[in-house]
């Protein structure tokens, strides 16, 4: 899987992404990582590039800004 970090005006957010074919987005439930999707993503990356993001204040993420 590739990770990486994109940035936003809030923070900086991590995702990983597998995978070609139509873009696939998952987000995770609030508190939990885009790990919990580690299993699901390989499953699906044959069919679909499959992104998943931690949210803020979640996994490898930034914290969520205090203003």
């Amino acid at each position: 899987m590739q990770r990486g970090y994109a940035t936003t005006p809030h923070g900086q957010l991590h995702y990983v992404e597998e995978g070609k074919g139509p873009p696939l987005l998952l987000l995770a439930s609030a508190g939990r990582s885009a790990s919990v999707f580690d299993g699901l993503i390989r499953l699906l990356a044959p069919d679909f590039r499959v992104i998943a993001v931690d949210m803020l204040g979640c996994g490898h993420s930034d914290p969520i800004p205090q203003d």
